[in-house]
């Protein structure tokens, strides 16, 4: 790390971006090189494209390094991306707004953006990028109704496509910011009634917290949870 602390200032934005992705790979927490790597993506944050901002969000989330006046820098070039940059993909939309939340930094202009992309471009998400999304806006408590009405009815026409982390990240999400659609909880109990021997005791956990915030006694989802426990 001494080595690489040297060299930060001659670094491109992608060498920034990728030694940040790596030493989170690996989960390797050094103060002083993630330190020195935020100071030097800030002055260099004009000439980040989306993919080197993503990464970077992504690695300091997942270290739980939460450098304040790096993600102000991160925000105010990802709202400028975002509204911009025709290569923005779903995968950096979806790591930026995750690790907003993963840090717990409620950034109202920021995830405005993030919907009004989302929105945009939802036919473009994987199923990952919609449960992610749903799971980052429920959990700094930002309620945005057109993006939560879209994430809904896009994730009951890809059902199919459901793992059992997304079912169990709908349920816990909607349930979080108080929006119950009927429809979509039926699918979320048919979908983890027929997979719920897959499901992580996590998931298992997000699922019946979720159907007792909206106070729905589903008898047979509740008793294979109870089984699966």
């Amino acid at each position: 790390s001494a080595a690489a602390l040297r060299k930060l200032d001659v670094f491109e934005p992608r060498e920034l971006s990728n030694m940040a992705w790596a030493l989170a790979t690996v989960g390797l927490r050094n103060r002083p090189l993630m330190s020195a790597l935020g100071g030097v993506a800030m002055r260099q944050m004009f000439v980040f494209k989306p993919q080197d901002l993503g990464n970077t969000a992504w690695a300091f989330a997942t270290l739980e390094f939460k450098d304040e006046p790096l993600l102000d820098a991160i925000a105010s070039g990802a709202i400028a991306l975002i509204r911009s940059d025709p290569t923005l993909t779903p995968q950096n939309l979806t790591n930026i707004a995750w690790s907003f939340a993963t840090l717990m930094v409620r950034n109202d202009p920021l995830f405005e953006v993030i919907a009004e992309k989302a929105i945009a471009t939802l036919g473009q998400f994987n199923m990952q990028n919609l449960s992610n999304t749903a799971w980052a806006f429920a959990k700094v408590g930002v309620r945005n109704e057109p993006l939560f009405a879209a994430l809904a009815e896009e994730a009951l026409r890809r059902m199919p496509e459901w793992s059992t982390q997304d079912c169990a990240n709908i349920a816990w999400s909607y349930a979080k910011v108080g929006w119950r659609d009927e429809q979509l909880l039926e699918a979320i109990a048919g979908r983890a009634l027929r997979t719920i021997a897959l499901f992580s005791a996590q998931s298992l956990a997000n699922l019946a917290w979720a159907f007792a915030m909206f106070g729905v006694c589903n008898g047979p989802l509740m008793q294979a949870i109870a089984e699966g426990a």
